[in-house]
This record gives C-alpha cells, structure tokens and sequence, in this order.
C-alpha cells in the first residue's frame, strides 16, 4: 500500500498522512508497484490528462477529510473510492455519490496512549486554530480565572506545531474545551471532525463544547455541551467540583476508561484496510 499527499505542508498531511504511514510501516509518496496495489491519497487534486497512469489503479482512494467540495469532486471521479472519517459522512455522501465508500476514523494524537491521572482541576485548555475557537482567548482566561481555573490555548495552524507538542499540551490540562458554531461555515456540519472530542478523551480528559453534529452523533456522551460562553464557563465550573460528573463523562465509552483502547483510532481501522486491499 502507498499514501500520497498533496505536499502542501498542511497538517493533515503530516496526520493523515506521514503518521499513518509510520504507524503502518507503508510508503509514502514513493513509486507504485503495480496496478493493484491500494493507494490512498490524501486531500490530492487528480490530473488524469496529466496523470493517465492513475487511470489504471484499481484500488485507487481518496481520502478528503473533511473537505467542503466533496461531493462536487468525488463525482468528478466515480471511479475513485472515496475514504471519510464517520459512518455519519458515509449515510449522507452515499445517496449523492457513486463512489465506493470506506469509513476509516482518524486516529488520535496519543500514539504512547498516556492518561491524565491528576485529582485535582486546576487548567482548562483549548487546542487547534484560531478560526475554529469562536470565542475571545483573553476573555474566556479572564472569567475562567476568577474562578480559579487556569486557561491556556496551543494554535495549531502550521506543520511547526509536531504531534508531540500537541500530546504534550494534553497533558497539562485538565478539561478541554471548543467552541465552533456553524455560522461561518460553508460544508455541511456532518462532515466537521470530531477527532478533537476523542483526541481528548484518550487521555481521560473531558471536553466542554458546542454542540456540533459530530459531536454529538459520533461522540455521543463523551463531552459536555455549551451553547453559548456562559454556559461553557458554567460547565468547567461543574467539573472542576463534581467529581462523579468528570469520571462518569469518559466512563461513558470504552475510548475513556481503557488505556487500551485508544488503539481503535491510533491506527486505519484494519476491516477497512482489508477492504482496500480486496477490492
């Protein structure tokens, strides 16, 4: 199997892209063996004038992540499989598309499968752009301060930014919080990411977010809904006092309370994969 990416330095290149590849032991942007061997290519714009040979791969896949022109480039090519993150994509893309689908969630950040294990809750941090966090930074550390909780933010809008500063960052914290509203957006809500929920809860961290569809259709009771900012301080307020609420969020879902089983989205699901390779 080979991954290709469009190199353009952005970060599900280096995710999606150069981890899965390590965790795989596949190549990546190297040679192609033969017709029949899968490639998955990830967030690339195919040529096929400019290209012809990619024409003749039979197993042949692209992986757009959550890219809003989808379905517009997905039937540019039908006869490309197409990878997406959550069955909740799959149902929505497969009346609009002819493209064999194949879900495969993304794996989380915590390859070393680290867990949070302090009593205490003391540190709030928010993880990802600046784009996606519809609050004020400076405001949300002010009011969350007075009430005696610390708040820190990790921008993550260059390839700078490794998967170990973002682990690292996780282990600092104590509650994750987001807040994305659709407003801004453009792609349909279903095709957002909800790896930031379960990035968090593979290191027994809990999250406070707005409600987004994956959220809370993917991630189900793993997080702490917040519709606008004082619910969402009011939220960080429970937990910090509640010590049932916080154990009783990650022991919800497997992903939570086993260290073990952050396996699941550490690497490509293996039924997926075995269906690329038989396909």
């Amino acid at each position: 199997m080979m991954i290709m990416t469009n190199k353009m330095g952005w970060p599900s290149e280096h995710t999606r892209g150069y981890q899965t590849a390590n965790i795989l032991g596949c190549k990546i942007n190297a040679p192609v063996d033969s017709i029949d061997e899968p490639i998955i290519a990830i967030k690339c714009t195919f040529d096929f004038r400019g290209q012809p040979q990619l024409k003749e791969y039979k197993n042949l896949y692209m992986d757009l992540i959550d890219d809003q022109n989808m379905v517009v480039i997905a039937n540019q090519y039908p006869t490309v499989g197409l990878i997406v993150l959550t069955d909740l994509m799959r149902d929505y893309l497969s009346s609009k598309i002819k493209n064999k689908i194949v879900v495969i969630p993304e794996h989380t950040c915590n390859f070393e499968q680290a867990v949070r294990d302090r009593e205490d809750v003391t540190t709030v941090g928010y993880v990802g752009s600046r784009q996606c966090f519809d609050l004020n930074f400076e405001k949300v550390k002010k009011v969350l301060g007075k009430l005696g909780l610390e708040f820190k933010w990790l921008v993550c809008e260059t390839d700078k930014v490794t998967r170990e500063d973002v682990c690292e960052f996780y282990k600092s914290i104590d509650i994750q919080i987001a807040f994305r509203t659709p407003n801004k957006e453009v792609r349909p809500s279903i095709f957002r990411n909800p790896l930031k929920v379960f990035n968090a809860g593979s290191f027994k961290i809990p999250t406070v977010a707005y409600p987004e569809t994956s959220y809370t259709l993917c991630a189900g009771t793993n997080f702490l809904e917040a519709i606008d900012a004082p619910s969402l301080v009011d939220k960080c307020y429970q937990l910090k006092h509640d010590e049932s609420l916080l154990h009783s969020l990650y022991n919800h879902n497997p992903r939570y309370s086993s260290i073990t089983s952050s396996i699941e989205h550490r690497i490509y699901d293996n039924l997926a994969l075995q269906t690329l390779a038989n396909s």
